[in-house]
């Protein structure tokens, strides 16, 4: 594999003033390539290239337009973050990773068209994108990770498609304007849904068996929380489901749970909450 690198650019390699055009003799870029490389206002990468390293173009701030080819298949960790002037990205629908905060703080990007092989999107992958007004995700999409669309403030609109299986916690935390997400319903219980008053926001929470599963950190420092139930839906529990829950004193698990990540309990003092009680496993 040749790997186009800093080396390269400092060399001159395809650089015309402002603008630079790979030769095809590379097959892809590598890490901070062009890396707050500030003057680069136009990019145009070969059929030859098939994957963009991490954080290859991040802080080029005057980056206004970028033609990937159709041979491209990764784009990794914050490739293009902080891409200020970057306002629209054709990504071809070879492409199947595309790493976590990949387009993150693009602040003048305003449409995604996501390729249609793509089933996941990484954490924090649109954070900070406060111009983006559309979103197109694709069918093939199962999980939207952690805060991949937080602080897409411009956001009104986005098409949930049916395919999709899980929205991780803080995926579209501050997307202000989002005013509809279609009926999508996530069978993952998040700290999202705990201050939402799903299954109670007192000191008793009684999940409900619409979910399979409870998310790191779910009721971690719900200090308040005195006793759970967890319903024979749920088959996981994450790490630090119910870390610092000073107060808690009645667990009741299901008989359906197969996994309980280390630690799920913890305490500032004791590997569990000091005023836990009873740890039940039961049915209901």
């Amino acid at each position: 594999m040749s790997i186009y690198t800093k080396d390269d650019f400092k060399k001159g390699v395809g650089v015309s003033g402002t603008k630079v055009a790979l030769p095809s003799s590379f097959t892809a870029i590598g890490e901070r390539a062009f890396h707050w490389e500030e003057d680069i206002t136009n990019v145009i990468i070969p059929e030859s290239v098939v994957s963009i390293g991490e954080e290859a173009f991040y802080g080029c701030t005057a980056l206004m337009t970028i033609d990937l080819p159709s041979s491209l298949t990764t784009i990794e960790e914050c490739v293009f973050s902080n891409c200020i002037s970057l306002t629209n990205i054709d990504l071809p629908p070879s492409l199947t990773t595309i790493d976590l905060g990949a387009f993150g703080y693009c602040t003048a990007l305003t449409t995604v068209g996501l390729p249609p092989s793509l089933t996941t999107l990484e954490e924090r992958v649109f954070q900070g994108c406060t111009a983006l007004k559309t979103v197109v995700l694709p069918p093939s999409l199962t999980t939207i990770k952690e805060s991949a669309f937080q602080g897409c403030t411009a956001l009104t609109n986005i098409d949930l498609p049916s395919s999709l299986i899980t929205i991780r916690q803080d995926a579209f935390k501050g997307c202000t304007a989002l005013t509809d997400s279609g009926n999508y319903s996530s069978t993952e219980y998040t700290q999202d849904d705990f201050e939402k008053g799903v299954g109670g926001s007192g000191t008793t929470v009684n999940v409900p068996s619409s979910f399979t599963a409870i998310v790191d950190k779910a009721f971690c420092q719900e200090e308040n929380i005195t006793n759970m139930k967890i319903p024979e839906s749920v088959e996981t529990v994450g790490k630090m489901a119910f870390g610092y829950c000073e107060a808690l004193t009645s667990v009741v698990l299901p008989l359906s749970l197969t996994t309980i990540e280390v630690p799920w309990l913890h305490s500032t003092k004791h590997c569990q909450p000091p005023s836990l009680q009873r740890l039940h496993v039961c049915t209901f």
